[in-house]
């Protein structure tokens, strides 16, 4: 070997060496029983679970079981993502006592993370702490992860009544649900046609298990509620919240989450409407050049929001809670992301040497790309907006200038046609009611 090569293979090679744990965020040790491979999504594998903190100080082992979870997420990485369930309740890493959480894969980006923050600062009832972590697996390294809450009725999660699986009393059928619109087939899950759609499927969170009288009234339910949203009127809004609709659009639609809509929209009822939400999953999409409903190549459904899409009373409620968005939500999500971006950037640093990254990045470069994908969202966002925003209902005294008619999407149209529709007369506008 001649001199200095030595040196040069080790340079080459030292972005692909072993990664430890750096310490900098708490420390997560999984351990199974007889170090067992976690292989699947259904079988739980029985362990236990130490947290070391930044401090250096442990906390005592609790029990758990642990299996696989996620879909995509599961099945095409080699980072996976858990599911772990503790023989205990546990408080852990500052969230409420749980047996129930998830071990979540970082991102690269921070999304799911911010995802949920500006549902939390938006005033979503309630929205899953997600705690940056390093786990151990089996002493082995695995990475940057997030401690996550999962979807769950509980008082200081999804609080409403648990329905408990199987019941057949007609007075307590219609409340406490929590069901997920799937993008995936699944046992014992409740099937609903929707117009020019692929069938909406429904997974039961809770309850689980459905007795007959159960599953009627569910599916009973959701064909109401789409003839509802079909009907070219608000009468949907009699049936569902409409600010969680709203709030809900305009998170999955800043992040341009092309996920929303037809998989993990999850939707909720206990003795009065049904809400969208909770957030889950969210992600960072491309840039934005239009609603998630018109680009989107890759999918062919997005199930309930395009009626809703349709009707003013969606639009009038997006842009109140929009200012709140741009004023308040905004400014906060960037201060969020600098300090998630300095906390993590050695666990963000390790776990690329860990999974060897082909292109590494700094946290503070995927902050820098995070906070423009947002602002850039956000200001298309706000033009398509405009026309439901401070509007002026004064008469309209500018004859003489051309008016432009825009519909519910915001677009152009070159004149008004059935429904509420916007016309702009140099600086003064005029909400019209077209019937």
């Amino acid at each position: 070997m001649k001199p200095g090569q030595s040196l040069l293979i080790s340079a080459v090679l030292a972005p692909f060496a072993a990664a430890a744990q750096t310490g900098t965020l708490p420390i997560v040790r999984i351990t199974t029983d007889n170090a067992t491979p976690i292989v699947d999504k259904v079988t739980p594998i029985p362990g236990s679970m130490v947290v070391e903190e930044t401090d250096g100080s442990l906390t005592e082992p609790m029990e758990l079981t642990i299996r696989g979870r996620g879909n995509s997420s599961w099945k095409y990485s080699n980072k996976k993502p858990y599911k772990v369930k503790f023989a205990e309740k546990q408080p852990l890493l500052g969230m409420a006592r749980s047996r129930h959480f998830a071990v979540m894969k970082y991102d690269d980006t921070f999304a799911s993370y911010m995802a949920l923050e500006a549902m939390r600062l938006l005033g979503a009832p309630w929205a899953a702490h997600m705690v940056p972590v390093e786990v151990v697996l089996n002493d082995s390294f695995d990475g940057f992860y997030y401690m996550s809450e999962t979807v769950r009725v509980a008082s200081d999660r999804v609080n409403i009544t648990k329905q408990a699986d199987g019941i057949t009393d007609p007075a307590l059928i219609p409340y406490g649900w929590l069901v997920e619109v799937d993008n995936y087939y699944a046992a014992y899950q409740v099937t609903i046609k929707e117009p020019g759609m692929s069938s909406l499927k429904l997974t039961m969170h809770s309850p689980e298990v459905l007795s007959d009288q159960q599953r009627q009234w569910i599916t009973g339910e959701f064909n109401s509620i789409i003839a509802d949203l079909y009907s070219n009127t608000d009468c949907w809004t009699e049936r569902i919240d409409l600010t969680s609709v709203a709030r809900y659009f305009i998170v999955r639609e800043v992040f341009h989450d092309t996920d929303a809509y037809h998989g993990s929209l999850y939707l909720y009822r206990d003795h009065g409407k049904w809400h969208f939400g909770p957030l889950w999953d969210g992600m960072l999409s491309e840039p934005k050049t239009d609603w998630v409903i018109n680009n989107h190549p890759n999918y062919a459904t997005t199930h309930l929001i395009k009626p809703i899409m349709q009707t003013p009373a969606f639009w009038e409620e997006v842009g109140r809670l929009w200012p709140v968005f741009r004023n308040e939500v905004m400014p906060a999500l960037f201060e969020e992301i600098d300090r998630m971006a300095l906390l993590c950037a050695a666990a963000d640093e390790a776990n690329q040497i860990r999974w060897e990254y082909a292109n590494r990045r700094t946290t503070a470069d995927k902050a820098a790309t995070l906070k423009q994908a947002l602002l850039t969202a956000s200001e298309w966002m706000e033009s398509r907006l405009a026309p439901y925003l401070a509007l002026d209902e004064t008469a309209i005294d500018h004859d003489d200038i051309e008016p432009a008619y825009y519909d519910l999407s915001g677009k152009r149209v070159n004149s008004p046609v059935r429904g509420i529709f916007i016309e702009k007369r140099g600086k003064n506008v005029k909400k019209l009611f077209i019937r």
